[in-house]
């Protein structure tokens, strides 16, 4: 095509197009809400009613969730186990991070890491393996057709892993260079040394892998911690997909049956401190922009608070553009490109932080904006619109949280093991919505103690030296070895 009739074309079309929308009529015409905005807009509240699951306990103690979805030919299993690495020695820490990803990767006593990977590669199939804090996971993805299969090797991943001595130094040398390279990210770091200051840092819910630990570490100690903690009644299982559950259910007691309880006890594990000691802290780092991290204590997770709480942190900082510390601190006064808030609800306490990433130069600025909404937050009550915005958000995201047979199944195996009550998902959406303002503001003045926090910096001490300074007495706190 010529330059002159490309141009030709190119006109055609211009043409073409004005023609079309000369003859449409106005948008407004044909479609009622045009000039409608989102929020103006009623519609009845969503109902939650998802599908019960079928729940069993095989003879050995280990419980089963089952769903059928027939869908796709696919099953997704996904086992939760009460081991994490809270119950790590202190001189031991990493071992149960360690021994999670050794299982899946040291292969078992009839199958080598290397024949596993290609044994599910033929079939298309997933098994892995990992450990948190509280608990960790084995899961299971498999075609329908070779379901019997993909659960033998998932049965002996979980009963008898075998972690040989090559697999566990190559695990130890993966372990060293990520421990070697985690001050690398500012809000990282943030994050882990806030817990540290909070907890303290030989507490088991702040305490982390260092290289002495890692390097302690042996197989025996890898076989010992599976020997005590993978048994089955320490496992709840979900599964969900194209199966027959009765069929299952068989298949899981062939497999399992001859597996036996233990009745070992959990290590005991202390309470976090009552007190930790408040002020600002620094971390120096040569980077152009700070972390500031501040907070406290948080909440349990069962806590009759805990709807009142959720609502008070949505409105706080946890829901993005609308939230009072992103309107504030970003919309209106540019202080920083990424602030949030957010309660963690755990068994021990959990934690609340607010945490901000900002110029060097609007440092100190931005941490008293944030101290001075967190005070607001105890005496401003939330707005009608505040209220509804925020039980509309959490509602919703709730309810599309557990819009697939399989996160609904794993989600209820979840909850169980972190010992929520069996209606729990049923009647989140109606204990948000029976949330009122005063309780909003009754939460805020119970669980934000925004005149005693950790306040944790971390940015450059060329620039931020005489910022800090206006903020009080100042520690400067040395992070956790890396080598």
């Amino acid at each position: 095509m010529t330059c002159r009739s490309a141009v030709r074309a190119i006109a055609a079309a211009f043409a073409l197009v004005a023609a079309v929308l000369t003859m449409a009529p106005a948008v407004g015409a044909t479609y009622p809400y045009a000039n409608t905005r989102p929020e103006s807009i009623k519609a009845k509240p969503l109902s939650f009613a998802p599908p019960e699951p079928y729940r069993t306990t095989l003879p050995n103690g280990m419980v089963v969730y089952a769903l059928e979805d027939h869908q796709l030919p696919l099953v997704e299993i996904t086992a939760y186990i009460k081991v994490g690495s809270i119950y790590d020695p202190a001189d031991k820490a990493g071992l149960a991070e360690m021994t999670g990803s050794l299982m899946r990767t040291g292969g078992t006593l009839t199958r080598t890491g290397d024949e596993i990977d290609e044994q599910l590669e033929y079939i298309a199939a997933s098994v892995e393996v990992s450990i948190g804090q509280e608990y960790g996971t084995a899961s299971l993805s498999v075609l329908k057709q070779d379901l019997d299969q993909g659960l033998a090797i998932f049965a002996d991943v979980l009963m008898h892993p075998a972690f040989r001595e090559d697999k566990v130094e190559l695990a130890r040398q993966q372990i060293l260079e990520e421990i070697r390279r985690r001050n690398d990210d500012p809000p990282s770091l943030a994050d882990r040394e806030f817990m540290r200051l909070v907890y303290g840092p030989d507490s088991p819910w702040a305490r982390i892998p260092m290289p002495a630990t890692i390097k302690s570490i042996t197989r025996q100690d890898l076989l010992d911690l599976h020997a005590r903690y993978f048994v089955p009644n320490h496992i709840i299982l979900a599964a969900s997909g194209d199966f027959s559950r009765a069929d299952l259910i068989r298949k899981l007691q062939a497999l399992f049956g001859a597996w036996p309880r233990q009745s070992t006890p959990l290590p005991q594990i202390p309470d976090p401190p009552a007190s930790f000691r408040p002020g600002v802290y620094f971390i120096p780092k040569s980077v152009p922009q700070s972390v500031v991290e501040m907070g406290h204590f948080g909440i349990k997770r069962m806590s009759p608070d805990q709807y009142a709480v959720q609502v008070m942190d949505f409105i706080l900082g946890a829901s993005g553009f609308t939230s009072r510390l992103m309107s504030q601190v970003r919309t209106a006064r540019g202080l920083a490109y990424e602030v949030y808030a957010v309660v963690s609800p755990n068994a021990d306490g959990g934690l609340f932080r607010a945490v901000a990433l900002t110029k060097a130069s609007t440092t100190a600025e931005a941490d008293r904006l944030m101290v001075k909404i967190l005070h607001q937050m105890q005496t401003q009550p939330p707005t009608d619109a505040e209220m509804q915005v925020a039980k509309d958000s959490l509602i919703n995201s709730f309810v599309f949280e557990y819009d697939t047979p399989e996160k609904l199944v794993s989600q209820r195996a979840l909850r169980e093991m972190l010992g929520y009550p069996p209606d729990y998902l049923k009647s989140y959406p109606a204990n948000i919505r029976k949330v009122t303002k005063a309780e909003v503001v009754e939460a805020a003045r119970k669980y934000l103690h925004p005149d005693r926090m950790v306040q944790l910096i971390v940015g450059d001490k060329a620039q931020l030296e005489g910022q800090l300074a206006t903020l009080g007495s100042v520690t400067t706190v040395t992070p956790a070895p890396v080598e």
